[in-house]
């Protein structure tokens, strides 16, 4: 039977005390004190994290920046033991030569292939929010990826990763955090000119310190375009939900009876005509590779924007109602 190292210690304290008392029966079962977990400490997945189809055997790439450089591919690699970057993303990265310590040596990789080490280097690395000081090793030869994070990097800043979910998490400022997702070049096209076209309609704004912040979710529509979603959960899992009545569907079918004429309104863009409070828009802030933003219109994903709307209509036409 395995033991942690604090259970062999009060083990031995125990058999210790044992010996020099005389005792000649050792009771079969110790009972040990149970390291209790502070509440919310542990990371969890769920499938709305995912925004992949289910079945996919996909790697976990994700954008870091590199002394001012973004990489779109920095593969989340938990089997390594190191960090390692090509010798080719060195020379470009603008880093000085000074910095690489040259130490040639040699490691083995997968099937026991042995690579020569240039050297390390350590530099500056943001992941989304995880930015801190990095240890690279630097290897000359051809890689499908920019920057390879190992588990010296994911231990280091406590980063739980998931290839299934294609995303990774840690706790910061006491919250469950997720790291900024990488997306197909076709994708961040879509996704630049959604970014584009809000920021035309003044329904996003540039922000530059959050308190919240989320990833955006492209979702492919029948004709081939995506829609440029944003993944709300936690922060409407924050706010108290508005029970303001919403109507029945057939008392407003049954109040057209005996009219001539029945005409809709168009509330299709309805929500954005809604201005959010400052304090309220800044909770609203999504990342994309062009930079932080959030919203300064209510967003149709969060949870009250029904109630919301509807309390407006309400107040708009309360003297048409039942009638």
């Amino acid at each position: 039977m395995d033991f942690s190292p604090f259970a062999q210690k009060e083990i031995t304290k125990f058999m210790w005390l044992a010996a020099k008392e005389g005792v000649k029966e050792v009771a079969s079962i110790i009972s040990l004190p149970v390291p209790q977990r502070s509440p919310g400490s542990a990371i969890v997945f769920t499938e709305e994290d995912k925004y992949v189809p289910t079945t996919h055997n996909r790697p976990l790439y994700v954008t870091a920046s590199l002394n001012g450089v973004e990489l779109k591919r920095a593969f989340m690699d938990n089997g390594s033991s190191l960090n390692i970057m090509p010798l080719e993303v060195f020379c470009h990265s603008g880093l000085p030569d000074e910095k690489l310590i040259r130490k040639p040596t040699e490691i083995a990789g997968f099937g026991s292939n042995i690579r020569r080490i240039e050297g390390h280097v350590t530099t500056e690395l943001a992941i989304g929010k995880f930015k801190g000081s990095v240890k690279f090793h630097v290897i000359d030869s051809d890689t499908s990826y920019y920057l390879l994070m190992g588990r010296a990097w994911m231990h280091k800043f406590r980063i739980v990763p998931s290839s299934y979910h294609q995303c990774m998490k840690r706790f910061w400022n006491g919250k469950q955090v997720m790291a900024q997702r990488s997306f197909r070049p076709e994708l961040e096209l879509q996704i630049n000119e959604e970014v584009q076209r809000l920021l035309q309609a003044g329904f996003i704004k540039p922000i530059q310190h959050s308190t919240w912040l989320v990833n955006v979710v492209p979702i492919k529509k029948k004709n081939g375009k995506i829609r440029v979603c944003v993944d709300f959960k936690d922060l409407n899992k924050a706010c108290p939900k508005d029970n303001f009545p919403l109507p029945i569907i057939d008392n407003l079918i049954d109040s057209t009876a005996g009219h001539e004429m029945f005409s809709f309104m168009d509330g299709y863009n309805g929500y954005n005509h809604i201005r959010m409070a400052q304090c309220d828009a800044e909770k609203m802030a999504f990342c994309t590779l062009m930079g932080n933003f959030h919203f300064t219109v209510m967003h149709f994903s969060l949870k009250n924007a029904g109630f919301t709307y509807q309390r407006v209509m309400t107040a708009i036409f309360h003297d048409m109602l039942q009638k």
